[in-house]
């Protein structure tokens, strides 16, 4: 049995019943304060930067430099309020290495900070090269030197894409996915294993599926024969609704 204490508190053995000191509540509200301080900080952080590339571009934002020091300047804010529920990994820069996959993965990766940043389709190319480094930089340099600054940055993203794979993904490697594209069937009722890996390589080897009715055209090719009659006979214009 506890002893009663001043205001009616009981103390249990080894004090289990006791109320926690108020030095704890104040110090939860201390680190409460100090993660949204961190928050705003970051947002004004952004803010200032934004203002400063307007200014040193005459008043026009220039996306390639904006999105980078929002990234590096937004990316520690970040990490520190994941803390220990999650890791939050976000690598911009491309060496050149890898292959296809690990270049292609970049691709998709790129694209989607173009579209989260609102990045103009004429500004694609000059940011993302801009986080080339190592052996990407180097090839870069080289086309810079052979097309002329204006006429590298200028080039379309498909193009763009193009070049990339020519240069750094091996021949036999494409090759490969090539060939796998060609002969790429569905089997049996797998409609959705045929699907997943036909995006996926479409996506590999985009340069065997340009335009899209290319890619519609050899989507449905593969399809079993009573899905191929009937989806052919609908004549599809986009992916989704030969899908």
């Amino acid at each position: 049995m506890g002893t009663p204490t001043q205001e009616g508190e009981r103390v249990g053995s080894g004090g289990r019943d006791r109320r926690p000191r108020e030095g704890s509540d104040e110090r939860v509200d201390e680190l409460n304060g100090q993660g949204n301080d961190q928050g705003i900080g970051a947002n004004e952080g952004l803010e200032g930067v934004n203002k400063n590339v307007e200014r040193a571009n005459g008043g026009a934002p220039d996306f390639s430099t904006i999105i980078a020091q929002q990234l590096h300047n937004l990316l520690p804010a970040m990490l520190a309020q994941v803390g220990n529920q999650g890791m939050l990994e976000i690598k911009m820069e491309y060496d050149g290495k890898g292959g296809v996959v690990v270049l292609t993965h970049w691709i998709e990766k790129m694209e989607y900070v173009h579209d989260i940043s609102g990045c103009s389709i004429d500004q694609k190319v000059k940011y993302t090269a801009g986080s080339f480094v190592g052996k990407a930089i180097t090839w870069w340099n080289s086309q810079i030197r052979t097309l002329s600054r204006k006429v590298a940055v200028s080039m379309s993203w498909n193009d763009f894409k193009f070049m990339m794979i020519q240069e750094f993904c091996p021949s036999h490697e494409m090759q490969k996915l090539e060939s796998e594209l060609w002969n790429h069937v569905m089997v049996g009722a797998g409609h959705v294993a045929y699907t997943d890996r036909f995006h996926e390589l479409a996506r590999l080897v985009p340069h065997l599926v340009t335009p899209e009715s290319r890619m519609i055209k050899r989507y449905v090719y593969g399809l079993a024969l009573q899905i191929h009659k009937m989806v052919a006979t609908t004549e599809p214009k986009t992916m989704q609704k030969a899908v």
